[in-house]
């Protein structure tokens, strides 16, 4: 399929076919067919001799698409062609290939919606086990082509060193108690030993054994005599952090060393090596930067890697520091290529066969230090392998990768969710994917389970969680679950989002005091037009705020998801200025910032002529609606723009408040190093030094077939993010 389609119709998987072919008599397409990737695609075929029909139905942006083809069939060769349309999509629709009775693979052709595309089809997956099929998709011990895979293939690690975890004749996942060394997790004892299956501590090991544990380099960790990790502090004279190494200062210098003597070609020369150069620009600088790199790869017989992610801790432009990995089992991988073709690194977290273990982020707003969250519980797939599995819980590490320690359980409450929602068919909302700090670095804010009543009834309520201390206490005791949003006003005051008795969404603010939390609800904004502030918690502070305003009444221009105009406004005072009159869907979704003067917003808009092909930008506009300027300029790759909704271009915006600089996240290629994935990118906040930061290499295939992908997400910046 054409990169140009990606968020616009339906991507299948890549399923090679494995395991035993279908006989050769005649063959017969009937039954259902389901495609994977970012949108569904749901079809039943019925043949009757020579005659093929195709009916079902796609769901693209959120929205149910029936699909009704017909056309002829080849029973002898299963060689068919239909067609007919996608009512409300594609009026035209043609699709041809060959079948088996379990696949079917063919190009696909709509001229009305200008796409065409390899689609793949196939009965494994759509919940039944279809004749020639043994188990379906969702078995760790099934093949990609719903066959049993081998008995003493390689299933889903319990975590236990001493079992060898191995699928069985009859498709279960088997732990079968090994002997041999293993691990206890004490690196003060030696030799130790798997007994019916369980991990035996050694004898101790002598006095004065190094056991560095603390990842502390100012203590000397040794083992004492009672096989226990002492850390001895070390004089402060020996206590001293070498100077970070930084690639990109080294790779930037090499590359002006290869620029001719003088003039202006010198002078372009060492331009072009600064633009595609991962340092920021001078005028640009960040502090500390955290993310998650995903990477996935997926053979021509779909078995694959699955989800490998590690979380690294940039500072400035020095290296980034690996804080923590995780490799799961590898096994057959159906999502692998659709979630590169959909090129948001964050989108981990709702590809429900992935093991996505990074949740949350923050980093604190000094840069000293970074919260995250592991957790399994959300995921369909095989566990990642012992070696690399902690338990389930937040951390906080320092900046420099050191200092790693639990601070408690991990939320039970996800960072997104999926629901039906007729007619438009599935809706997909985030519930957030950051820790909001307070601004004095020692607590953040929550969603977890708890309860809200004496018989122990739990819902979604807002937490406080001590860094130093690990404390955590329950603010809030709603019985719904309407609760989301949060985020500090102050150290002192906790924002968030509720439901009034009516179901409507209603602001409202909770006391950081554990024992008198004391919670209200927020004044509404009465505006005119018909205007409703989506947040109104900017209005709980003293400063000048931008605010996103939807406006239910007003059909957007642009007609995308929710149809309704939204504008950004500035709250100054009690004076409310109309910044932008753009009468479109999707302004301001990045999240908005005041900076010297100017407020930062994304758009799809084109007031300035500059933006011809509607995709999304950052634009800046003075805080009196005047003097408008449009700050980046990303070129189109020729993907059906969806402006600044999902998937869009530009996702997360973050403004450092001390150094000014703006970060926000694109999957366009600005600088010629980004040809097919998600970067982070950095600029002064004028638009001018832009930079690519980070430089995964995206979705690549191999000669052979054989699919690689790397996305970077989520981030997390020193300051908090806009929206």
């Amino acid at each position: 399929m054409q990169h140009g389609t990606i968020g616009r119709f339906v991507f299948a998987t890549l399923l090679v076919a494995l395991g035993t072919t279908p006989p050769a008599a005649a063959i017969d397409l009937s039954g259902d067919y389901v495609g994977f990737g970012a949108d569904p695609f749901t079809v039943t075929d019925v043949q009757t001799g020579t005659t093929l029909q195709m009916m079902g139905h796609v769901v693209d942006n959120f929205t149910t698409y029936p699909l009704s083809t017909t056309g002829t069939v080849d029973p002898a060769t299963g060689k068919f062609s239909v067609a007919g349309e996608i009512t409300g999509f594609c009026p035209d629709f043609a699709y041809s290939g060959t079948g088996d009775g379990e696949k079917m693979t063919g190009t696909f052709t709509s001229r009305s919606c200008g796409v065409s595309g390899t689609l793949i089809l196939t009965k494994c997956g759509n919940g039944v086990i279809d004749p020639l099929e043994d188990c379906e998709l969702g078995n760790v011990c099934c093949s990609a082509r719903c066959r049993l895979l081998p008995a003493g293939t390689a299933c889903t690690n319990d975590g236990n060193d001493c079992t060898h975890d191995v699928c069985d004749a009859t498709g279960t996942c088997t732990h079968v108690p090994i002997t041999g060394p293993c691990e206890d997790g004490n690196a003060c004892t030696i030799g130790d030993v798997c007994a019916a299956g369980v991990c035996v501590p050694g004898s101790p090991a002598r006095a004065g054994h190094a056991c560095d544990d603390d990842f502390d380099p100012c203590t000397a960790d040794v083992c004492d005599a009672a096989a226990t990790c002492a850390h001895v502090p070390v004089p402060a004279g020996v206590c001293r952090r070498a100077a970070c190494h930084s690639t990109c200062t080294q790779q930037l210098k090499e590359c002006r060393q290869t620029c001719p003597g003088g003039g202006q070609a010198r002078r372009d020369c060492r331009a072009a090596c600064a633009q595609r150069s991962t340092c920021t620009a001078p005028g640009a600088r960040i502090r500390t930067l955290a993310y998650v790199v995903n990477e996935c790869s997926v053979d021509p017989q779909g078995m694959g890697s699955g989800l490998v992610q590690k979380l690294l801790i940039r500072r400035g432009n020095c290296d980034p520091v690996a804080v923590k990995e995780f490799r799961p089992t590898p096994g057959p991988d159906p999502l692998c290529r659709a979630y590169g073709e959909f090129r948001t690194g964050g989108a981990a977290r709702v590809v429900g066969l992935f093991q996505h273990l990074f949740q949350r982020l923050a980093v604190l707003p000094d840069g000293s230090g970074v919260v995250f969250e592991v957790t399994s519980q959300f995921s369909a797939s095989p566990a990642p392998t012992a070696e690399l599995s902690p338990e389930d819980g937040i951390f906080f590490v320092r900046a420099d990768g050191s200092g790693l320690r639990r601070l408690g359980p991990a939320s039970r409450w996800p960072t997104f969710f999926v629901a039906a929602d007729p007619p438009r068919g599935l809706t997909l909302g985030d519930y957030g994917e950051l820790f909001p700090v307070s601004p004095d670095g020692r607590t953040v804010a929550l969603i977890d389970l708890g309860p809200f009543d004496a018989a122990g009834h739990e819902a979604p309520q807002i937490f406080l969680l001590d860094l130093r201390s690990g404390r955590r206490c329950q603010l809030t005791h709603h019985s719904d679950s309407c609760i989301c949003c949060e985020s500090f006003l102050n150290s002192r005051t906790i924002l968030f989002h509720g439901c009034d008795a009516a179901g409507l969404f209603t602001a409202l603010s909770v006391k950081t005091d554990c024992k008198n939390p004391d919670e209200k609800e927020l004044p509404s904004i009465a505006l005119p037009g018909g205007g409703r502030v989506v947040s109104q918690f900017e209005v709980a502070g003293a400063n000048p705020h931008a605010l996103y305003v939807l406006f239910p009444d007003r059909p957007a221009v642009n007609g995308g998801f929710g149809g309704s105009v939204a504008e950004v406004f500035l709250l100054d005072g009690k004076k409310l200025v109309q910044l932008t009159n753009f009468r479109r869907d999707d302004t301001d979704q990045t999240g908005g910032f005041i900076a010297r003067g100017r407020v930062l917003f994304g758009a799809s808009a084109n007031p300035l002529g500059e933006n011809p092909d509607e995709i999304c930008q950052l634009f800046s506009i003075d805080t009196f609606g005047v003097h408008l300027r449009q700050l980046t300029h990303l070129p189109w790759d020729g993907r059906p723009p969806t402006g600044c909704l999902v998937p869009a271009n530009i996702s997360r915006l973050f403004l450092d408040p001390i150094t000014g600089t703006v970060l926000f996240q694109s999957s366009c290629d600005p600088v010629g190093a980004n040809p097919f994935g998600e970067q982070l990118f950095a600029m002064r906040p004028d638009g001018t030094g832009l930079r690519q930061l980070t430089n995964a290499r995206g979705l690549t295939i191999d000669p052979d077939g054989t699919v690689h992908v790397e996305l970077p997400g989520p981030f997390a910046y020193t300051s908090r993010a806009g929206g």
